[in-house]
Order: structure tokens, then C-alpha cells, then sequence
């Protein structure tokens, strides 16, 4: 497979995670402040009352996905965890942006 391969398959399966990605762009975030800003952004752009991420269960499941790929680091903070984007993910950004302007 080649890297334009690789991008395109991650890329067609991120689904509604794309919501965490786009929500990591400001900066990193606090599980916490993930799941509230993911939940906004996700009811603005669907034009819906419903979460996307009902509990930190499912919030859990997305960000292993992520960080499983690349995608996302996951930093330990005492009790906490700080989200942020890798910068494998720039990869992917670059990629989409490039299918877009085809």
C-alpha cells in the first residue's frame, strides 16, 4: 500500500471522529473539556439536541481509535488525561485538503 493509500482508508474510517479531531484543533483538551466541546460542535454542524458522545465510556472507545492510528496523544495528568493531536495528524489534514481541491 502506499501512504496515499494508508491516508485514504483512515480517512474514509474515521466516521463521526472526525468531531474529536476537528475539537483538538484549538489546543489540547481535558477529558472533560473534550466531551463538552465534541458535543457542541457535533449538535451545531448535525443541527441536532443529541450528544454524539453520550458518556465517557463511548468517549473512551473514539479516542483509543484515534490514538490507536496516530491520531491523537494521550497524556497522563495526575488523574487526569490531556488529548491532543499527533503530528501524524497533519499528515491527514494535508491529505484531505489535497481530495478537496481535486
Amino acid at each position: 500500500m502506499t501512504k496515499d493509500e494508508v491516508l485514504q482508508l483512515i480517512y474514509e474510517r474515521l466516521g463521526d471522529g472526525i468531531y474529536i479531531l476537528i475539537a483538538l484543533k484549538e489546543g489540547p483538551l481535558l477529558k472533560e473539556q473534550l466531551w463538552h466541546n465534541v458535543n457542541q460542535l457535533y449538535k451545531e454542524k448535525v443541527k441536532t439536541d443529541k450528544d454524539l458522545i453520550p458518556s465517557r465510556y463511548t468517549l473512551d472507545i473514539y479516542t483509543a481509535r484515534l490514538d490507536a492510528v496516530g491520531l491523537v496523544n494521550i497524556k497522563e495528568m495526575g488523574r487526569g488525561r490531556l488529548y491532543s493531536l499527533s503530528p501524524f495528524y497533519q499528515e491527514l489534514a494535508s491529505y484531505i485538503a489535497r481530495q478537496k481541491n481535486k
